[in-house]
Order: C-alpha cells, then sequence, then structure tokens
C-alpha cells in the first residue's frame, strides 16, 4: 500500500485525477455487483461558467474551466434519495487593485535620491503620489465532495446540498504598471542627472514597462473551500443525463481578501451515464429497493 501512494505522488495532476475516478469508479462499480447494493453510479464530465471580473469599463466577464466526476447515489423511495460525489473543478477569477505610494519617500528609500527627493519636496502643489495597479488572474483546482437530497420524477431529478472543496493547485498571472505625475511633470528634469534613470528604473520598476509575476503559491488562498449546491439533471430512457449545477462558496477564496465579499461562483454544465438500472421516477421497478424493501421482503420470506 506503501508503494501505491508514492506512485500516485509521481504521476502529474491531471493524470492522478483521471486515475482516481477511474479506479473509484470501478470500484463503486464492482462493489455495487457483488453485494447488489442499491445505488446508482453516475461518471459525468462538463464545462464551468463563472463569474470572471466584474468592473465599471467592461462589465461582467465571465470565463470556462473543465470539470469532471463521480456521483453515488442512494434511494430512499422511488422520489427521494441522497446522493453523494466527489468532483475535480477548475475555476477562474480574476481581480485588480490600486496601491498608492509617496513618491518622495519611495525615491528617498533609494541609493542616492536624499538630495533629489529634498528638493522636489520643497516645490508647492506637487503632486507625490505613485499610483500602482495591479492586475491579475488566477486558475484554481479543486477536489469537490458534495453531499445532496435529490427529489425524482419521471427521469427529473431537483437535488440540494452542501460541498466541501480542498484546494489542489493555484496558477496566478499579474501585471503591474505604475503611474507618476511628478515624474510626467519633470521628466525633461530627471533625464539631465546622471544615474537618474537607473534609479528610477530600480525605485519604480512598473512606471516605464508592466511588471509581469507569475506565482503558484497556493498559501495565500484558502486550503478548504465550503458552500451549498444546486443540481438539475434530466435522464434519458438510455440512462444518458443531462445536468445544471450552480454552486456558490460561502468564505472569500483568499486568505486575505481584497474585496469583500469574493467567493468563488460556478455554473457547471454536464453529461453522463446512470449505472444502475432504469430510469429514476418511472414506476415502481425503476429505482433499487431501498434498505427498508430488502428487510421486508426477507421477513416476508421467513
Amino acid at each position: 500500500m506503501e508503494r501505491f501512494f508514492l506512485y500516485l505522488l509521481k504521476i502529474p495532476l491531471m493524470k492522478k485525477i483521471v486515475f482516481t475516478f477511474s479506479f473509484l469508479l470501478v470500484s463503486l462499480t464492482i462493489v455495487s455487483a457483488q453485494l447488489k447494493l442499491p445505488f446508482y453510479i453516475e461518471p459525468k464530465i462538463g464545462a464551468n461558467v463563472m463569474p470572471y471580473a466584474d468592473n465599471s469599463f467592461e462589465g461582467r466577464t465571465y470565463k470556462m474551466g473543465l470539470n469532471g466526476g463521480v456521483d453515488a447515489e442512494y434511494p430512499i423511495n422511488n422520489w427521494l434519495s441522497v446522493k453523494l460525489g466527489i468532483n475535480y473543478s477548475s475555476k477562474k477569477k480574476g481581480y485588480n487593485y490600486l496601491e498608492k505610494t509617496s513618491f518622495i519617500k519611495t525615491l528617498t528609500s533609494s541609493f542616492g535620491g536624499n538630495s533629489l527627493a529634498g528638493t522636489i519636496g520643497n516645490i508647492p502643489y506637487i503632486n507625490d503620489t505613485v499610483y500602482s495597479t495591479t492586475k491579475g488572474s488566477v486558475n484554481l483546482s479543486y477536489l469537490e465532495v458534495p453531499l445532496m437530497a435529490s427529489v425524482n420524477y419521471k427521469g427529473v431529478s431537483l437535488s440540494a446540498g452542501a460541498f466541501v472543496a480542498f484546494l489542489l493547485k493555484a496558477n496566478s498571472h499579474e501585471e503591474m504598471t505604475q503611474n507618476i505625475p511628478a515624474l510626467q511633470t519633470f521628466g525633461p528634469l530627471f533625464d539631465t542627472i546622471p544615474f537618474a534613470s537607473f534609479l528610477l528604473d530600480g525605485a519604480f520598476p512598473g512606471y516605464k514597462n508592466p511588471v509581469v509575476k507569475d506565482n503558484t503559491d497556493k498559501s495565500i488562498y484558502r486550503s478548504v473551500d465550503h458552500g451549498f449546491v444546486i443540481d438539475l439533471t434530466y435522464t434519458t430512457e438510455k440512462n444518458i443525463s443531462f445536468g445544471v449545477r450552480y454552486s456558490q462558496g460561502l468564505k472569500n477564496y483568499r486568505k486575505t481578501p481584497l474585496i469583500s465579499p469574493d467567493v468563488n461562483r460556478v455554473w457547471m454544465v454536464t453529461i453522463g451515464y446512470h449505472f444502475g438500472g432504469a430510469i429514476k421516477g418511472k414506476g415502481n421497478n425503476s429505482m433499487p429497493k431501498a434498505i427498508y424493501d430488502l428487510n421486508k421482503d426477507t421477513i416476508e420470506k421467513k
């Protein structure tokens, strides 16, 4: 067993996910067939649609991601069941924020900038502010475990419940630019000072060109998310299912929020296949017998 888990750690993330889903599907199918357990198994795959960013210039924009997983459904009776799933879900978030600092103080802290900063500081009506704007995006990969109660009628299933999500991976991309009104006013003056350009580039790296930063650090994001989920699924007579699911976290996805609230909101569109019998909610024999039905049959035989 130890060798098995060491082998899993060496497999790339996507291969781990595919392997895990396949392993769970095969295991549940075998267990269900051997023990004749009364539950369905439904592998599914689909796309995520989520709000990406909302600003006054572009309005609300949306991005797409991937999802896939397996649901196991236990019927209580012909119209009510409990559903437990394990799903991979990729989510994307866009963000931007503005930081303001003092031009003179920043320049003073740089080597050789004291006298120059003092000269500018004596000039009245100078805008001393440095506007640093950061625009970024982050791709988040989660392993989600939803638990729902389902009401079934003639192939239509309406489910609601809660989920817990575990962060697997985070990839962020940021671009930082700086706007300095003082340099726009006195740019020609700085050009006449030796080494001024070198000092300015060191103190204000985003003034001339954007500073690009890619990061895979997960520590700035919450490792565990939780929230509610609502699902609507239709299953055809050939046991092919089409579903729409909405999930929303209850906490900010960052440990230190940039804005509040800023939670994960995702619409999922899925297609799957329903193992385990006829269509749910069609006739008395369409669902596997619930546990109390099995006990009743056993008592009658005795």
